[in-house]
C-alpha cells in the first residue's frame, strides 16, 4: 500500500498537518499517516526503532524536528539522517528542520493567524521587519504568544491555523521546504506499483482514501449522495459540526460506502483525530 509516514516531534505538529494534508490534494491511493513523538528527547531515542519496525515496505518517510537552540541545523539533520540510516530506510526518508520551531510558518502568513484566531489587525503587521523572514526570529512560539496576547495555543492553535495557511506563501523556507518535501514523496510514491500482497483485501486502497476524506472533515462542507459517479464525489466531506453534516463523518463515510461499495475498516485510519 502507498503510504506517507509523516514523524513530527509533538502532537502540534500533527495537528497542524491534519489540516494542512487534506488541502494538498495528494493521489487518492496514497494514505496519509502522521506519528507524533513526546518531544525532541523522545524522537531521539525512539526514531531508529519506529523506523526500522515499520511494516509497510512501500511506505516513504518524513521526518520534522524543530532546531530548537542547535546552533547549526546541518549538523541536527546529519543526526536524524544517522538514524535513518542505521534503520535501514535512509533511501526512502526525508528530514526537514523547522527554523527554529514549527510557529514560524504561522509568523510568515499572519492573515491566517487572524483568521484562524478571530483578531482583527494582525495581517497588516507582515510587513513590520521582524516578520518578514521569520525564521530568523529564535522564539518564534514567544513571538506568537506575545502578539495574540496569549490567544495562540499550541495544539489547538495549530489545528485551526493549519486550516488558513496559504499554501503559496514562501515567506517561510521551513513551510517551502516542507511542502516540497511533501510533493517530492508523493511523486516517488506513484512510482511504486499498487501492491495487494500485504494481507489486503479487494478494496484496501480505498481505506487510505477514506483516511485522506476522514482528515478533511473539518475543511469543507460539500456533500454527496449514494446517485453520484465516482468523479462527482468531492474530495472533502462536510465539516462534522456543519448543520448539513447529516450526522457527521460517520454518515458521510457511509456515502462513500454507497458511492464506490467498498468495505470500510473496523476502525478509523491512524490519522483520524485523537
Amino acid at each position: 500500500m502507498r503510504e506517507l509516514v509523516i514523524l513530527v516531534e509533538e502532537l502540534s505538529a500533527k495537528r497542524l498537518l491534519e489540516s494542512v494534508l487534506p488541502r494538498l490534494g495528494l493521489d487518492l491511493s496514497i494514505r496519509c499517516n502522521v506519528i507524533p513523538f513526546r518531544g525532541k528527547q523522545d524522537m531521539g531515542k525512539q526514531l531508529t526503532g519506529k523506523l526500522r519496525g515499520y511494516g509497510n515496505q512501500q511506505a516513504r518517510f518524513l521526518v520534522l524536528r524543530d532546531q530548537d537552540s542547535v546552533p547549526d541545523c546541518r549538523i541536527l539533520k546529519a543526526e536524524l539522517l544517522t538514524k535513518c540510516r542505521d534503520a535501514g530506510k535512509e533511501a526512502v526518508t526525508l528530514v526537514r528542520i523547522a527554523c527554529h520551531e514549527l510557529e514560524t510558518i504561522y509568523l510568515a502568513d499572519l492573515a491566517a493567524v487572524e483568521k484562524a484566531l478571530g483578531q482583527k489587525g494582525l495581517a497588516k503587521q507582515q510587513e513590520v521587519e521582524k516578520f518578514r523572514h521569520p525564521d530568523r526570529k529564535p522564539s518564534p512560539s514567544n513571538e506568537l504568544m506575545l502578539l495574540t496576547k496569549g490567544a495562540y495555543q499550541k495544539v489547538s492553535g495549530s489545528r485551526v491555523i493549519g486550516q488558513h495557511l496559504d499554501l503559496t506563501n514562501t515567506r517561510s523556507p521551513t513551510f517551502r521546504n516542507l511542502l516540497a518535501g511533501i510533493r517530492r514523496l508523493e511523486t516517488e510514491l506513484l512510482t511504486v506499483p499498487a501492491n495487494r500482497s500485504h494481507g489486503a483485501a479487494p478494496g484496501a486502497v480505498w481505506h487510505g482514501k477514506i483516511a485522506y476524506y476522514w482528515a478533511a472533515l473539518h475543511t469543507n462542507e460539500n456533500r454527496i449522495t449514494p446517485n453520484q459517479k465516482l468523479q462527482d464525489v468531492p474530495r472533502r466531506p462536510p465539516h462534522r459540526h456543519s448543520a448539513d453534516a447529516g450526522g457527521g463523518g460517520r454518515q458521510w463515510l457511509g456515502q462513500i460506502h454507497a458511492v464506490r461499495r467498498v468495505q470500510l475498516p473496523a476502525r478509523l485510519p491512524d490519522v483520524r483525530r485523537a
